[in-house]
């Protein structure tokens, strides 16, 4: 049973890119307050992440991408430059592509298309907009 636990851990790890430190903060925070189903909002919070939200708004192809696209200064957060990956966004957020990289051809073709994504929704973008709004 260890084994699989572990094995299901280290998938995670892989898949968002996050260290063990920044893991046991999130599940500390999964499991704060009255949670009947603690692991499904540990995906929730992981999911929140904002190179997580880059790579699933289609801005970048692998999450290392949409992690280089942060730190690089390609993405701001409510009209303000953000370059940490971990940042962790909160409902009514505004996640867009900054103007001075709307230029680079990659950016680019993304801010020319509508997005939908989402678990439930969770990001939405209105036609022909780069803004995304973050609703949970």
């Amino acid at each position: 049973m260890k084994v699989l636990l572990r094995n299901r851990k280290k998938k995670v790890h892989f898949h968002y890119n996050i260290s063990e430190k920044q893991f046991r903060r999130f599940v500390r925070m999964a499991k704060k307050g009255q949670v009947v189903n603690w692991t499904d909002k540990l995906f929730s919070l992981l999911e929140t992440r904002l190179d997580n939200v880059v790579f699933r708004m289609g801005m970048s192809n692998t999450r290392d991408g949409a992690r280089q696209l942060v730190s690089h200064k390609h993405i701001t957060v409510n009209g303000r430059i953000v370059n940490i990956p971990s940042y962790t966004l909160r409902p009514g957020d505004k996640v867009a592509v900054r103007e001075k990289s709307k230029s680079l051809q990659f950016l680019g073709n993304f801010c020319n298309r509508t997005i939908h994504w989402g678990l439930e929704n969770s990001i939405r973008n209105v036609k022909k907009k780069e803004t995304v709004n973050i609703i949970f």
